[in-house]
């Protein structure tokens, strides 16, 4: 069987740095090929190449990506415009830095549907509510007429899978397509994936740090580290009889397991919020009056005490990162937030939110493109600590930089300079620049693969032993969250349905809907 990609002697350099060296593969028609690594190690990159999708990367002599024979390196833009979205289609990292923000999500996937497939304005937007459908969103003919930032991170990798498949591809590259969903909704979106493989016999690229995910859907995975490719074979070839130590290491580190460690002595409450409400218009009459709102966190109590790490888990669109924006009051909100007893409205905002900091889910869009990442990570310093000199400030930031797993190269440097996972860590070091008492992070993990995974959960509780810090802890990782939380909020269409101890969730969970998260995730 002719292979339908094939790529020879791949290497990519930023300048005089080698990003990616000597790669080949090939995939065949109705072929899956997974692609693992930890974060900088070129899986990403390598994928965007694949399109000429890489601003600033030149290709070294010999290098070939063949589509049906066809070269693709040095071909003009517009062929390669008719190919990319068509032929090959892509769905991104970072769902919300791909959407426009400024155009509903139904009419960008409309115009792909338009574009490609010729369709009519009705019969794209029919087609565009089933696909919403079929990557588990609910309610998608309300969700047709949303703005990217009224969906949860989840909803709005969905909308990017639907895009993808929506033109039925020869190809399709996925780059962490399931970082950003809960577990229950991952294995769907793996059998989405496979259907759609078989009945339009189209071929795959799947590139994920999570192992077991890899595992469930390619025929052949290619493992990389630093550019290159370690290992190629099959799932049970590389699970069973794993060649590379880079490989067994992968492997040993895919599972999270709780470790004990000496915990602070927890004590009173830090961070309060009471009767939380939050909804938003979901449909107005011809006058512009709202007739009906969608309730996103229906008065929710919750309590996070000093030296805890409170986790709070539940699907895409549960509420938690909007429960989290609410305790970092960074949207509107009513009833009561109270931070060491005090309620946050008459607390100066300066003094707040120097006390607490967030670590957004996606930290592309978290972090300025404009700035450096001393300025990044400076930025605070300036801000809560102008007594400081500037000398003083610099060693925070190499020393907070540190703490993350990053060196004092990286200063100088960009956000569109590092990977996911790098950018999740540069996010980790300017909150952490403050010297907050509270920390709010959102998905912090998602991004990282499980070897980084458990450096950073190893990083976050040994700052919070030693600054004596208090963490949410929002993830949809059930296996992060046994691994850092104390205690842990199970959340659902809004409403706290559990809160316990994380032994007993785990062991002894007593809602229905605990016992169904659970259960999908070991």
């Amino acid at each position: 069987m002719n292979n339908l990609l094939e790529v020879n002697s791949l290497s990519i350099c930023f300048g005089s740095k080698k990003v990616v060296d000597n790669l080949s593969f090939s995939l065949k028609k109705g072929e899956v090929l997974g692609i693992v690594g930890e974060s900088g190690s070129g899986k990403s990159v390598s994928a965007l190449s694949l399109l000429g999708l890489v601003r600033g990367a030149t290709y070294l002599q010999g290098s070939s990506i063949k589509y049906k024979n066809q070269e693709l390196i040095g071909l003009s833009e517009d062929k390669l415009r008719k190919i990319r979205g068509g032929d090959i289609s892509f769905i991104f990292q970072e769902p919300m830095s791909s959407l426009n923000p400024l155009h509903k999500v139904g009419t960008q996937i409309v115009e792909s549907l338009t574009l490609h497939r010729n369709m009519t304005e009705i019969q794209a937007k029919k087609e565009a509510i089933r696909l919403l459908t079929l990557t588990g969103i609910k309610q998608a003919k309300q969700k047709f007429n949303a703005f990217p930032f009224q969906l949860s991170g989840g909803q709005r990798q969905r909308v990017m899978i639907a895009m993808a498949v929506a033109n039925h591809p020869n190809i399709l590259i996925a780059d962490e397509p399931t970082t950003a969903l809960d577990v229950t909704i991952q294995s769907q979106i793996i059998d989405l994936i496979i259907k759609l493989k078989n009945k339009l016999d189209m071929s795959v690229i799947f590139i994920s740090h999570d192992l077991n995910l890899v595992r469930k859907i390619a025929d052949k995975i290619c493992v990389m580290k630093n550019g290159k490719i370690m290992e190629v074979g099959t799932p049970d070839q590389l699970f069973n009889a794993p060649k590379s130590d880079y490989t067994k290491e992968l492997i040993k580190a895919s599972l999270l397991s709780r470790q004990q460690t000496n915990k602070l002595e927890i004590s009173s409450k830090i961070l309060v919020g009471e009767k939380i409400y939050v909804d938003y218009p979901q449909k107005r009459n011809i006058w512009g009056r709202v007739t009906a709102n969608n309730v996103v966190l229906n008065h929710v109590n919750i309590g996070l005490n000093k030296g805890e790490c409170l986790g709070i888990i539940g699907e895409s669109g549960s509420g938690k990162t909007t429960l989290g924006m609410c305790l970092a009051s960074l949207i509107s909100f009513k009833g009561k937030v109270f931070l060491d007893g005090c309620l946050i409205n008459h607390m100066k905002n300066k003094d707040f939110r120097k006390k607490v900091q967030i670590v957004f889910q996606d930290p592309f869009t978290s972090l300025n493109p404009r700035m450096s990442i001393l300025q990044i990570v400076r930025e605070g310093l300036d801000i809560h600590y102008p007594e400081y000199a500037r000398d003083q400030k610099h060693n925070i930031i190499l020393k907070t930089l540190e703490d993350v797993g990053l060196d004092a190269s990286v200063t100088n440097k960009y956000p569109h300079e590092f990977s996911g996972g790098q950018r999740q860590r540069i996010a980790i070091a300017r909150s952490l620049a403050v010297n907050p008492d509270v920390l709010i992070l959102d998905e912090p993990t998602s991004a990282l693969d499980v070897t980084t995974q458990a450096q950073i959960l190893e990083l976050l509780k040994n700052i919070q032993n030693k600054r004596s810090l208090s963490y949410i802890f929002i993830s949809h990782d059930m296996k992060v969250i046994r691994a850092i939380a104390d205690r842990v909020a199970v959340l659902a269409h809004g409403e706290i349905v559990e809160c316990d101890n994380t032994d007993n969730i785990f062991t002894k969970p007593k809602d229905l809907y605990t016992q169904k998260l659970v259960a999908a995730s070991f």
